[in-house]
Order: C-alpha cells, then sequence, then structure tokens
C-alpha cells in the first residue's frame, strides 16, 4: 500500500503544513552541504567560487526539488502528474514563447528594480541594505571565474537548476495548494508570487521578482505544464549569469544587478508586446487543469 493512501484526502490546510514540514526537514539535510566549501577549502578564489557553486546546487537539489517530491509523494497517488511534470511538444513551444515573453519584460523588471531601490524601510533600512549588497557580492563571487566551462557550470548552477527546482516547488507544489486554500486561482498565483520573491531574501528585488512570480504562476495555470514556466525562468536566470560573466571579465560596462535607466519608449513597447504574446498564446487557448488530478478541489475563479 503506497503512503499516499494515508494523505491523499487531506484537505488544502494539511497539505500546506505538510509541505512546510518537508521543507524543514530537506532544508536540514541541506544544511551541511551549504558549509561545504568552509570544510574542504580549497584554494584559491577561483577554486573557492566553483566548489561553492557546486554547494549551491546541491543545496537546491535538496532544499527545492527533494522537499516538493517528497511532498507529491506522500500526498498524491501520481506525483509526476501532480507536479505538472508534462512536456508534450506543445509545452515546449509554449515554453519558447515563454522565453521571448521574458525578454521582452527586461525593460519593464528594470524600471521597477528602479522603483524598487527608492523604497524605504525605517529602523530596518540599513539592514535590508546590508543584506542586499551582502547577496549581490555573493552573486558576483560565484560568477566570477570567467572560463568556457565556468559558463557552463554557472548556467547549470544558477539559471537550470533553480529554474527546475523553484518551479517545481513554487508552482508545482505551493501554487495549487494556495488555489485551493483561497478558493480563488488568482489570488492563490499572487500569494505563491509574493512567497517566491520573499524567499530570496532581498528586498530590494522583490519588485521584479514578484513580476517573474506572476508571470511563471500564470504560464504554469494556463498550460498544467512545469516545462513551460520552467523554461521561461531557467531565461530569466540565464540572461543575468551571461550579463554577470560579461560584466566580471570586463565585456560589459554596467553592473546587471543595478538598473540601467531604459527609455520608458522601449519599456512601454516591450511591455505591450509581452502582454500581447500573453494574451494570444495563454489567455485565449482553453486553460488545462495545473492542479493535482488526486485532489480536484473546487475553485472559485476570479
Amino acid at each position: 500500500m503506497k503512503i499516499s493512501f494515508f494523505f491523499r484526502d487531506a484537505k488544502p490546510l494539511s497539505q500546506l503544513l505538510g509541505l512546510f514540514l518537508v521543507f524543514l526537514a530537506c532544508s536540514l539535510i541541506a544544511m551541511p552541504l551549504a558549509l561545504l566549501p568552509d570544510l574542504v577549502k580549497p584554494a584559491g578564489e577561483v577554486g573557492s567560487a566553483r566548489l561553492q557553486l557546486v554547494a549551491e546546487g546541491l543545496v537546491q537539489l535538496v532544499g527545492f526539488l527533494l522537499t516538493a517530491w517528497l511532498f507529491a509523494k506522500l500526498f498524491f497517488l501520481n506525483p509526476r502528474q501532480a507536479l505538472g511534470f508534462h512536456a508534450e511538444g506543445l509545452h515546449w513551444a509554449l515554453g519558447l514563447v515563454g522565453i521571448v515573453i521574458i525578454v521582452l519584460l527586461i525593460p519593464a523588471t528594470d524600471w521597477l528594480s528602479a522603483w524598487n531601490e527608492s523604497w524605504t524601510f525605517g529602523a530596518l533600512e540599513e539592514s535590508m541594505r546590508k543584506t542586499s549588497t551582502e547577496l549581490t557580492a555573493k552573486m558576483l563571487q560565484l560568477l566570477a571565474p570567467a572560463t568556457a566551462g565556468d559558463l557552463l557550470l554557472q548556467l547549470l548552477v544558477m539559471a537550470a537548476i533553480p529554474a527546475l527546482c523553484e518551479e517545481i516547488l513554487f508552482r508545482g507544489a505551493l501554487q495549487p495548494i494556495l488555489q485551493s486554500l483561497v478558493r480563488n486561482s488568482h489570488v492563490g498565483i499572487l500569494l505563491a508570487a509574493v512567497i517566491f520573491s520573499l524567499a530570496h531574501g532581498d528586498m530590494y528585488g522583490f519588485l521584479p521578482r514578484l513580476l517573474l512570480g506572476l508571470l511563471l504562476g500564470y504560464l504554469f495555470w494556463t498550460t498544467g505544464s512545469i516545462a513551460v514556466s520552467a523554461c521561461a525562468h531557467f531565461a530569466n536566470n540565464a540572461v543575468v549569469v551571461v550579463a554577470c560573466h560579461c560584466y566580471n571579465s570586463g565585456t560589459l560596462a554596467f553592473n546587471p544587478f543595478e538598473p540601467i535607466g531604459l527609455p520608458w519608449t522601449l519599456t512601454l513597447g516591450c511591455t505591450i508586446g509581452a502582454i500581447l504574446l500573453f494574451y494570444l498564446y495563454f489567455v485565449k487557448k482553453p486553460r488545462q487543469a495545473s492542479g493535482n488530478p488526486d485532489s480536484a478541489p473546487s475553485e472559485t475563479e476570479g
């Protein structure tokens, strides 16, 4: 008898609690992996950065991917289907459309970043600024090695693995629970996007990540396929990785973690193009069920 037999009729609140407890357990397992660079202590900054990259990838795989998979194994008879593992030819084609939308939204993301940078948080301002600066410095350090092999490793660890792991956890596992819990798909997508953005720990990157989370949430909800949102997520991450690689090697003059200040006409035109593509390919098409098949909760579409 499968263990999911005991949990498959669990209510959304119980599923949310179960997901949280599994995440805590997997986070405890992942902690030693995060300390790997300190334990091994490789020679030189380049070797240290490479080992940190490997550790970062392992932490993502255990903390996010394993969490989602164990949760799905516990609560659903078909974990793959529950998490949206549908990847037919149409889904890959829609994934390419999602990539184009992500690229078109770069100017809007830059504008949101500039606005977000102007936020103030009173007594927490100094602490939040320090955290944001440290996270940016860590990213630049991880992406510092500049060989072609390093770039491939960076794309794997900082773009591909997070795209897969974060989509499976936040969109495949968490989002359907929240949609069922609040009985409104749009509010559920918003809540999942907020949690996704907050989980990155940088309030000065909150708005751009919120926009990304909303887009990815709707890509998953309208197609039912984690492949679609993962493709778009990978493109977003890959743009940052390549830009940082070029910045560290001196071929890019501006810091990719700082707002560029693109013309408003370009921002408006690209945003309209992104909205149009989203409408044509993801709104006009009939929505496929993106929740899990073992517990078809009733929803009130907002």
